[in-house]
């Protein structure tokens, strides 16, 4: 199951580490995710009747967002809870609170960060995150 891709404003994101939530989907924002799972080959006896095992679950989530010149202090002050290596929380999904706009989320690890600044004054990050964990909602959770 792949949950789909969202852009600028329909989408919701969030990180959550110690310092609390800081709302990510504040900038224009292009989000894309995969989830995959291992998959391992099984054969019983014969090697022409062969099976697959379905093996650990992943997600790699990647986000970007470029911070208008007015956001640019609000980016900048962010910068030091999304470098790489950081631990938290990603909770994504549609803007909204109602039955048509579920969220997901899982644990994750900030694995790469790309910083720009092109013309214009504003900042473009982008982030790739990998999940650390187990998704945090069941299939289609609504926001509380």
């Amino acid at each position: 199951m792949s949950a789909p891709n969202f852009a600028e404003r329909s989408a919701y994101a969030e990180w959550r580490d110690a310092e609390g939530p800081l709302i990510l989907s504040a900038a224009r924002t292009n989000f894309e995710m995969t989830e995959q799972v291992s998959v391992h080959q099984n054969t019983r006896g014969n090697a022409m009747a062969r099976s697959l095992l379905i093996g650990v679950r992943a997600c790699t989530v990647i986000w970007q967002g470029y911070f208008t010149r007015t956001q640019v202090p609000f980016a900048l002050s962010a910068l030091p809870r999304l470098s790489v290596g950081k631990r938290g929380e990603l909770i994504w999904g549609v803007f909204g609170k109602f039955s048509g706009a579920p969220k997901h989320g899982y644990p994750m690890l900030i694995a790469e960060r790309h910083v720009s600044a092109p013309h214009g004054g504003g900042l473009l990050v982008r982030l790739t995150l990998q999940s650390d964990g187990a998704p945090l909602f069941a299939d289609d959770a609504l926001w509380e």
